[in-house]
């Protein structure tokens, strides 16, 4: 039941979490952002389509608890040692009284209190914890003094003890260390699982430890939830990045495929070239000099090159399922938004469920009272 609880608290600030980053996607649609693979500029992109792109492997997180409550939310009440009892009991009545699906339905294994659910769910966690610190990672970088793309709230930057003047994003710093940590518990779980042998000495030694687990995980989706919701955007050095380092390079390389009937191969080895030679000579980053190209670029005008290279056309030349054009974004948003009214669905479902359940008990019980004396 501990368990139980702390599951539900943690799909339920998933759910809070998704609604920011959608939210966050849906007011910085198309500011143009830079996109980065080995910390090096790849190709520009919007902050729109960052938030949603983190909206997704929520959404498989979600989907993962979602699975293993279903497996958690049976009873073990009336396994006994591990052979049942001879009493007259209702495991069925027992189990519905406390909002479970089911009885665990081998009394060996509801004794042993199914311990192979809770590595289970320690592992979702620590893919929870590691989904979300990839997003808290990369605020972390752009927050930067070097960088500032992104400035959090002060309510969740600390400061120096000798040097005032610093505003440190201990969140996202919160975030990363907790998913590094969270490694360890899916492990932890696994280890005693291989050697159980009781019902306490054992396996309640790690097993109790998951209500914490479940505890620290919320906490830290709820801290990014706030950072995401009230993050301060500088949209015009994130625009300016995102043209950055010859970005949209790969444009130009596609450019040449259709009108030269070069091969990729071949395309990509030109607009190397020309990259390079542009940037020997010291030339403005992403400008093409006349005298620095070669015949693969002369027929070319230097407004279409222009074009051709331009942050904003390249985003919204992206228009492949997914991509970065209005069209594909809006329609991100929307299956995205719908994707969430299910997991939203589905844990009200189960809250509601949990709490009608404890109502049905009370009430039961104090009905088995009433008419006996104090």
């Amino acid at each position: 039941m501990a368990d139980r609880k702390g599951a539900l608290a943690v799909m339920s600030t998933l759910i809070g979490l998704g609604e920011a980053l959608l939210d966050a996607a849906e007011n910085h649609d198309d500011v143009l952002a830079p996109g980065y693979t080995h910390l090096q500029h790849a190709q520009p992109t919007t902050l729109g389509h960052y938030f949603n792109a983190h909206y997704w492997p929520l959404s498989r997180n979600l989907a993962r608890l979602s699975q293993v409550y279903e497996r958690l939310n049976e009873c073990p009440l009336g396994g006994a040692a591990h052979s049942g009892t001879a009493w007259p009991i209702d495991r069925d009545a027992t189990a519905a009284y406390l909002g479970f699906d089911r009885p665990v339905r081998n009394a060996r294994d509801a004794g042993m209190s199914s311990v192979d659910v809770g590595a289970e769910l320690a592992g979702a966690l620590g893919l929870t914890l590691s989904g979300i610190s990839r997003c808290a990672s990369d605020l972390f970088y752009w927050s930067s003094s070097e960088v500032g793309m992104v400035r959090l709230h002060p309510s969740l930057c600390g400061t120096s003890s000798m040097m005032p003047q610093k505003r440190n994003p201990i969140v996202l710093e919160r975030i990363r260390g907790l998913a590094g940590d969270a490694a360890g518990w899916g492990a932890s779980q696994l280890g005693i699982l291989h050697f159980a042998t009781s019902t306490d000495s054992d396996q309640a030694y790690v097993h109790n430890r998951i209500p914490a687990y479940c505890e620290a995980t919320a906490g830290a989706v709820t801290l990014l939830t706030e950072a995401v919701a009230t993050l301060e955007v500088d949209t015009d050095r994130l625009s300016a990045s995102a043209g950055r380092h010859w970005s949209t390079s790969s444009a130009l390389a596609d450019d040449l495929v259709r009108t030269q009937g070069l091969s990729y191969r071949g395309a990509h080895e030109a607009v190397a070239r020309l990259i390079t030679a542009h940037e020997s000579a010291g030339a403005t980053d992403g400008v093409v000099r006349a005298d620095l190209i070669d015949q693969h670029f002369r027929h070319y005008s230097a407004e279409e090159l222009a074009g051709v290279l331009d942050t904003r056309s390249f985003v919204e030349s992206r228009t492949s399922a997914g991509g970065t054009s209005a069209t594909r974004r809006r329609e991100l948003a929307a299956q995205a938004a719908e994707d969430l009214r299910g997991h939203r669905r589905t844990v009200q479902a189960r809250i509601k469920q949990v709490e009608q359940a404890r109502v049905r008990l009370l009430r039961d019980a104090t009905s088995l009272t009433e008419g006996y004396g104090t």
